[in-house]
């Protein structure tokens, strides 16, 4: 079902952007990113929470009782009702004076954009405050409902923005407008279900307040690593607008997209395989079970980005020019460089979801943050020393590259990792279908570069099949190819 999910999010969301870019245009486009990086900016306490409470409660789960699941869920409402004002008050006043006094917009375009803004605070506190209850959902692997929710989000907003071009006034107004009341529809679609089907926010005034605290203790080294990440993820969207203004904007906006859309499929297997992992440790710890757990998810993450990500970066040209009508300068470099680290990022999410479970975030965090800080150090100076863009922002697969080995390090000092068994099982059997698969992009890239919208298509197709083939039978092992073999027998062939 996250698969299913997945696949229409992806096909859809690539669409509706092609729809938005063609009708808000590439400056209005531009606009939209950059005040959404604001927002952003000032949402590191919802990625925060989501990862704590989901923590919490799977660890709940994991014990044997589980007595405690309704008081933690109740204590998580209350905590995060409290950082969704606080927030707010944060937006409404820095976050007002940065958009107004420090980002490069048009002077004919601010009001609009301030509209915007408001409607993009709005989205943020409804979505904000559904953690509890989407997290609930996650937490008791109500897969199928997630995608369901997944899926219709997804579907209302493609109906929104087909309405988009239809509907008199400023686009950009509308666009923000239909969003905001996107987000409060799903928000109560999230609550509702899970009132009614997973566990009731009864009583929510009876809490205890340790469990507050316990949530905000876990969260308080984890907030510092979310602010680190959002400056190097949005805040680098906000220097390159500076340095470069709203069309590069633009371009970084295309390939966000698309990497976001190839991640999708490892984060729809993470999300399932989280609370599993989060149970295991809770009930066993480091055992051979667990470590066995990390290291098959960690190489069954990495075959499913190379397997969408490897055919997009072999043909991102004529993807991109088959699915936009105004393809932006330097968005094919961008949508490559960010794919790339996709997939090294991908590949270490296991890592971090266990030392999530063990809740030692303390060296975890300043390490990471520290490595986070200095890469938009770099590129804020590279950015002043007036370098290519491309160039700058390939500093992004180094400190991808450096965090991977850091959170290896880290494990292996508080939990006893064993690395070089982990590298064994999981890097070092990928560098030939790698060497692979960039000698095909290379060669796709200098010799097959033909404007026909049939071969292109198949040489997509091609490279997926290849891709398919190189990391079925070079990259898994024995009982893998044999486990996916049974799935597909289960679920396909006795049907």
């Amino acid at each position: 079902m996250l698969y299913i999910r997945m696949g229409v999010t992806m096909l859809v969301s690539l669409y509706t952007s092609r729809v938005v870019l063609a009708t808000l245009g590439v400056d209005d486009f531009g606009i939209y990113n950059v005040v959404g990086s604001v927002i952003v900016m000032f949402s590191f306490m919802n990625i925060t929470l989501t990862v704590a409470i989901r923590r919490f409660l799977a660890y709940e789960l994991g014990q044997e009782d589980g007595g405690r699941i309704q008081k933690v869920f109740n204590a998580s409402i209350i905590a995060v009702f409290i950082t969704s004002l606080i927030i707010v008050v944060g937006l409404e006043s820095i976050g007002y004076w940065f958009l107004n006094h420090r980002l490069n917009i048009p002077s004919d375009r601010m009001l609009t954009a301030n509209l915007v803004y408001q409607f993009s605070v709005l989205s943020f506190f409804f979505s904000m405050n559904l953690i509890p209850f989407s997290s609930a959902i996650v937490a008791y692997e109500k897969m199928g409902v997630y995608a369901y929710l997944g899926i219709a989000e997804t579907i209302l907003k493609l109906g929104l923005v087909l309405a988009l071009p239809f509907l008199a006034g400023d686009k950009l107004w509308w666009y923000g407008l239909l969003m905001a009341l996107l987000a409060i529809l799903m928000a109560m679609c999230n609550y509702l279900y899970c009132h009614l089907k997973v566990i009731r926010p009864k009583s929510v005034h009876i809490f205890k307040w340790e469990d507050v605290l316990s949530i905000f203790k876990f969260s308080a080294w984890t907030v510092f690593g979310t602010m680190v990440f959002m400056l190097a993820t949005q805040g680098v969207n906000m220097i390159y607008n500076i340095f470069f203004g709203v069309a590069m904007n633009a371009a970084l906006g295309i390939g966000q997209q698309v990497a976001n859309a190839v991640n999708q499929f490892v984060a729809n297997f993470q999300t399932a395989f989280n609370p599993q992992l989060t149970k295991n440790y809770s009930a066993e710890g480091l055992s051979d079970k667990t470590f066995g757990f990390v290291c098959q998810t960690s190489r069954l993450s990495l075959l499913l980005i190379l397997l969408i990500g490897v055919p997009i970066i072999a043909n991102a040209a004529p993807i991109l020019n088959l699915w936009l009508v105004d393809v932006p300068d330097y968005a094919v470099p961008f949508t490559i460089i960010l794919i790339i680290y996709m997939a090294i990022d991908g590949a270490s999410g296991p890592l971090y979801y266990l030392v999530y479970a063990k809740g030692e975030l303390k060296l975890y965090q300043i390490v990471l943050g520290a490595i986070q800080l200095v890469y938009v150090l770099m590129v804020y100076l590279l950015c002043l020393l007036g370098l290519d863009p491309v160039l700058v922002f390939s500093l992004n697969l180094v400190t991808a590259v450096v965090v991977y080995v850091a959170r290896l390090l880290i494990l292996e000092k508080i939990l006893d990792f064993p690395v070089r068994s982990y590298v064994s099982l999981v890097v070092k059997p990928l560098f030939f279908p790698i060497l692979l698969f960039t000698g095909m992009s290379v060669l796709n890239a200098i010799y097959l570069q033909i404007d026909s919208v049939s071969v292109n298509l198949s040489k997509i197709l091609l490279t997926v099949i290849i891709c398919a083939l190189v990391g079925f039978y070079l990259y898994l092992n024995k009982d893998e190819r044999h486990f996916i073999l049974s799935m597909a027998k289960s679920k396909f062939i006795s049907k």
